[in-house]
Formats: structure tokens, sequence, C-alpha cells
């Protein structure tokens, strides 16, 4: 996703939590300013943030990509070079994990 894809992904969950609706933002936000910029929407609406981070081994994520290249119907932009950019180190590490019940587990 490009800097503008989210800008108006922010621009368009900012307009749904001043309405109180609850949004779910599904990116990669791979670095700690683009995930600044998230929880400062969430604090400009008062709503609770809470961040998942999804990992995988290897296998998996090949598995994953070979069964979205075979769905004809799967719209996810997430494919090899994603997931080539997601791998090791090259996003910025989160530095606090929650569980869905919004408890630090890391």
């Amino acid at each position: 996703m490009t800097e503008a894809t989210y800008r108006t992904l922010l621009d368009r969950a900012l307009t749904g939590l001043e309405m109180g609706e609850t949004v779910v933002l599904d990116a990669s936000w791979r670095t700690a300013a683009m995930r600044r910029q998230a929880a400062d929407v969430a604090r400009r609406t008062s709503a609770d943030l809470i961040e998942l981070q999804c990992v995988a081994d290897d296998a998996t994520v090949a598995r994953r990509l070979q069964q979205r290249r075979s769905d004809p119907f799967c719209t996810s932009e997430a494919g090899e070079l994603i997931a080539d950019r997601s791998s090791g180190h090259q996003g910025q590490p989160v530095s606090c994990v929650h569980d869905v019940r919004g408890g630090s587990i890391g």
C-alpha cells in the first residue's frame, strides 16, 4: 500500500469513528510512524485501539499464497512481494502486541 492509500484508510476510519462506528484497519502497518498515525486517529476519537501482529512460518506463507493464486475470487493484494517485504526484520518491530481482550502480551 502506498502512503496515499494509508492516508485514505485513516481518513475513512476517522469519519467512521466520529460517526460512532467500529472500524478495522487491515494493513501491514510496517513502520512505527504509520502505526502512530493510526493510534492518533484512535486517540482523537476516544476509540480503543487493539493492535494485532500476525506471524507465520515460511511454509505457511507459501501455502497461503498458493491458495490465493488458485482462488479466482480472491481480492487480496498480499502476494509474494508483500510476503518478501514482511519477512525477516525489514519492518519496524511492534513494541507491544495486544490480544483480542486488550491485555498486553509482549
